[in-house]
């Protein structure tokens, strides 16, 4: 069973636009064994875990399948494990959502793999999506750092380099590149040999004070489509078997469950596919009179011959 389980949740999907802020884009080559901390007291997304919107990569070569590993503010552990490293493939994108709206005046990307065949950061654009509006706007990209270094091999394979090229994309002095922004994407682009693994993402800005009581949003029900409505005690669910949408007729803070399509089985004597990913966003602040669309992901294939995998469930998302 596929299931969004919606108790409130973030701002909607519009048009892309295009953005006039203007910045300077500057690489490094930095290395450290092991890397020191590179947690920063302004980062946004500090210890909040990205949605991989899409990545093929993810966990390819022992690194972790996780994101959550992008911003714990470490380089790379004393171990020089791959574990570490979240493996960005080829056109991934990455969400972050925040949980209030900020200001945004640099991003910073921190990548190593320890293989010079591996060795460029490749980012194709950085999207914002307003507070307010809901619109996205391309805020800035295409950036692309080299730092081929011939003496570095695979982790666990030679001499290490943890933490050996970095991208930090700044605001000029006095701009923002986004204000009132309550999340934010980045596309990236080309991968060197296909794959590559990264370190540390962050966005540094401030968060915007806007009133908040603490009280939830309240749902438009009339305006709202395809959901199932339960209470519990004190709360109330809008649960989304397929697809639908959700509108607010008031702005207050929500919680939001989303639960992917689970995995085909194997053909004949292979196993059941696995369970779809889960994902909690929580304490989220809306603005009233928002519409979003909820989109709810199928269950993967079953294997169609003998020894055949099942495919990948789709992803579910609110608000695009």
């Amino acid at each position: 069973m596929k299931t969004i389980h919606v108790v409130s949740l973030a701002s909607a999907l519009a048009a892309l636009s295009a953005s006039a802020a203007t910045y300077t884009v500057s690489t490094a080559s930095v290395a450290a064994d092991p890397a020191p901390s590179v947690a920063v007291a302004d980062d946004l997304f500090a210890g909040r875990t990205p949605i991989a919107l899409s990545n093929a990569a993810a966990g390819n070569e022992n690194s972790s399948a996780s994101p959550s590993v992008l911003t714990d503010g470490v380089g790379c552990d004393a171990g020089k494990s791959k574990s570490h490293f979240y493996c960005i493939g080829n056109d991934a994108v990455l969400r972050w959502e925040l949980p209030q709206p900020a200001n945004v005046r640099e991003f910073r990307l921190y990548a190593a793999w320890g293989d010079e065949n591996r060795n460029d950061i490749a980012v194709a654009a950085i999207r914002t999506r307003d507070f307010t509006s809901g619109e996205w706007t391309t805020v800035a990209g295409s950036a692309f750092a080299s730092s081929q270094t011939a003496a570095v091999n695979t982790i666990g394979e030679g001499p290490v380099v943890t933490r050996d090229r970095a991208v930090f994309f700044a605001a000029d002095a006095g701009a923002w590149f986004a204000t009132n922004a309550a999340a934010i994407e980045i596309v990236f682009g080309q991968q060197d040999n296909g794959y590559g693994g990264y370190l540390e993402v962050q966005a540094l800005g401030e968060t915007v004070a806007i009133a908040d009581d603490g009280s939830y949003a309240v749902v438009d029900e009339a305006n709202s489509s395809g959901f199932t409505k339960n209470t519990f005690g004190p709360y109330t669910t809008y649960t989304f078997a397929a697809d639908g949408a959700i509108a607010f007729s008031q702005a207050g803070r929500v919680d939001v469950l989303l639960v992917g399509g689970g995995g085909g089985g194997g053909m004949t004597m292979g196993g059941g596919g696995g369970g779809g990913g889960v994902r909690e966003l929580a304490d989220f602040v809306v603005p009233a009179g928002r519409t979003l669309p909820v989109a709810v992901g199928a269950g993967g294939a079953g294997g169609t011959s003998e020894n055949a995998n099942g495919a990948n469930g789709g992803l579910s998302s609110i608000g695009g």
